[in-house]
């Protein structure tokens, strides 16, 4: 279950509460000329301006990671950049880019075995990188960045830290990143802006009628969120069109491009693991105007590489009405994807009560598989009892599947054989989701040389990695499963005075590990582990950005509620406060409510005492610059 980012209002209030604004009249107007931005009180500007960590990106062999240093804040030229709004999305319409405001503003790669940090050099000076993904055999880092007035693809070589263009053709980044690899390290697909555009739609002065929303014709009542920017007028729609047209390319690292198949409203285009075909969903009408555009019909199809149509997959319909409960799915065929262990083979889900969790059935969702091409050929890999929720393939005898219900919070793992439809799941662990302490983990899964994610296996034993939520904190672990028996054991844990978490095992047996570690008073660093026990060497040197906030206090408190349901918060305190000298704090609550099914769940501590106090403009903290204290969390 997410719990949502909790709201930013009651510090924009207090931050703007803090300016000084220029004196005036309230009853004179005053010149826009006379206005200009202000800056806080110093001790507030200090936090808003501390540098922020990087954002870290591990190669697949674990010899380097990639580490993206960003601004403290976006420039007012950035967020004053124009946003269009449409059918539930937001984006640059210029650039052609899902609506962002923060950029990377330098790119380097640390050489995990040489210890060494390297700048890549090379790329443009006002550097904004969008994202960054490793070749499957961490030779080549892609980096899609904002260039000459668009998105555009960089290639830098990983040995020499060297890099350069790689396609002048703009990305079409409106959906998603608008680039992979494609079925290795010597190519990549790519979502292109047209060649040849056409000119920009242009609203009519005369609208050619009214706009109608009507329930005429629906059976029955269904529950429907509430959602922003939706499309509104036929002028919209017409925008949307524009906007989402792209061409599918194939790029190889030499600079080579190849426009493949018509230019189309593409929503999403994806390699088969042997590269053979391209998985593509291209948007269809109608359109609505009351649900975005996930929700939009569209077409499922595989072409070749050449981009020619190999078959029509489905054809996904208009999804206006859902059962009511967050278990509701689409009636039809959904989740569209390649198998990893097999050179060309899609899945798909289908749910066998039509989509609604009020149902009693047997079988709540069906794994569908075929290969390509299918001839109408489709084989049901697994029943499950369950919603669907994710799978890891690992052999073509053997996945690993996790079924959930929101209703009861029950989650499931289980082991399937993908080509034995004969072959019942086998269940490997079940547990309340909401149940912390009981969660098993995640498998971990390994980037294969075609680029695919299979399971990390042993045998038949899987790594698996979770949070490790403990009454005394959260300590994340490596555990191994074995399949057979359904026993685990401990690999790796976070222990105090330490909060770690695994980048990756960096060899079969998880012997090596590289890891992320942080403490209450050292901000998170890259540790080079050499055997999962040792005390780790630290690879990064990372300073505390806001040394003069280093002396807040930090509790993790327990309390009962009326009717004895225990609860937790963490505690923060201004540097140097002395209860008896100082005497009561003003006191900012910072809470999100959370529904819990049972008073255990809801008594399970949250958090860590051991991690870093980051203090940063996004959230409470900064309050604890102007002497308040602050109850961050507390369970509600």
């Amino acid at each position: 279950m997410l719990r949502p980012k909790a709201p930013t209002c009651l510090l924009s209030l207090f931050l703007a509460a803090t300016v000084l604004m220029p004196a005036s009249n309230a009853a004179e107007p005053v010149a826009d000329s006379a206005l200009s931005y202000q800056s806080p009180v110093p001790e507030l500007q200090a936090i808003v301006d501390a540098p922020r960590e990087p954002a870290l990106f591990v190669a697949p062999d674990g010899r380097a990671v990639a580490l993206v240093g960003h601004a403290a804040l976006p420039p007012i030229a950035v967020v004053a950049e124009p946003q269009a709004r449409l059918a539930g999305i937001r984006f640059n319409p210029q650039l052609r880019l899902e609506t962002r405001f923060e950029f990377g503003n330098s790119l380097s790669i640390l050489n995990v075995e040489a210890r060494a940090s390297h700048v890549v050099v090379g790329l443009p000076a006002a550097l904004r990188v969008v994202t960054v993904k490793w070749s499957p055999d961490s030779r080549y880092l892609a980096v899609s960045l904002v260039d000459g007035g668009a998105v555009r693809l960089w290639l830098v070589d990983a040995t020499t830290f060297k890099a350069h263009l790689a396609i002048k053709a703009p990305l079409n980044a409106i959906i998603d990143d608008g680039f992979e690899w494609f079925g290795g390290s010597t190519r990549l697909i790519l979502r292109l802006r047209p060649d040849k555009e056409a000119p920009l739609p242009q609203i009519s002065p005369v609208p050619a009628g009214p706009n109608v929303q009507s329930t005429d014709g629906r059976e029955g009542a269904s529950q429907l969120a509430t959602f922003e920017d939706l499309l509104k007028t036929p002028f919209d729609e017409s925008l949307l069109d524009y906007y989402l047209n792209a061409q599918v390319g194939v790029a190889a690292v030499d600079g080579m491009l190849t426009r493949i198949g018509p230019v189309d409203r593409i929503l999403s285009i994806a390699a088969s693991p042997d590269s053979r075909h391209i998985l593509v969903s291209r948007l269809q009408r109608p359109y609505s105007r009351i649900v975005p555009l996930p929700q939009f019909p569209a077409n499922i199809e595989v072409w070749n590489a050449n981009g020619k149509l190999v078959e029509t997959v489905a054809r996904t319909p208009l999804i206006e009405v859902l059962a009511p409960g967050p278990d509701a799915v689409n009636p039809g065929p959904r989740e569209f994807g390649w198998r990893a262990d097999r050179p060309s083979t899609l899945y798909w889900i289908e749910a066998q009560d039509g989509g609604d969790p009020r149902k009693a059935v047997g079988v709540r969702d069906v794994i569908y598989g075929a290969p390509i091409p299918s001839n109408g050929r489709r084989v049901a890999i697994a029943n499950l009892p369950r919603r669907y929720g994710s799978i890891y393939w690992g052999r073509t005898d053997l996945a690993l599947v996790v079924d959930w219900t929101w209703k009861t919070r029950d989650s499931e793992i289980w082991r399937i054989d993908p080509d034995s439809a004969a072959e019942k799941p086998n269940l490997i662990r079940a547990w309340k989701f909401e149940d912390r302490y009981s969660d098993p983990g995640l498998p971990l899964t390994r980037v294969m040389p075609n680029g695919a994610s299979q399971l990390r296996l042993t045998g038949n034993s899987v790594l698996m990695v979770g949070a490790g939520a403990t009454p005394e904190g959260n300590r994340p672990f490596l555990n191994r499963l074995e399949l057979d028996r359904g026993t685990t054991s401990t690999v790796w844990r976070s222990t105090a005075p330490y909060y770690e978490r695994l980048l990756m095992p960096l060899d079969e047996e998880a012997t090596r590990l590289l890891s992320l570690r942080e403490s209450v008073s050292e901000p998170p660093n890259i540790v080079l582990h050499a055997k999962p026990d040792d005390a780790g060497i630290a690879l990064t040197h990372f300073q505390n950005p806001t040394p003069q906030l280093a002396g807040v206090i930090k509790q993790v408190l327990r309390y009962k509620r009326t009717d004895g349901v225990e609860m937790t918060a963490k505690l923060y305190l201004p540097p140097g406060y002395d209860a008896k000298r100082d005497g009561p704090l003003p006191t900012l609550l910072w809470a999100y409510p959370r529904e819990f099914k049972s008073a255990a769940a809801a008594s399970q501590v949250q958090g860590s005492p051991y991690k870093f106090n980051a203090i940063s403009f996004w959230g409470p903290l900064p309050f604890l610059a102007r002497g308040f204290a602050v109850l961050d969390d507390p369970t509600m």
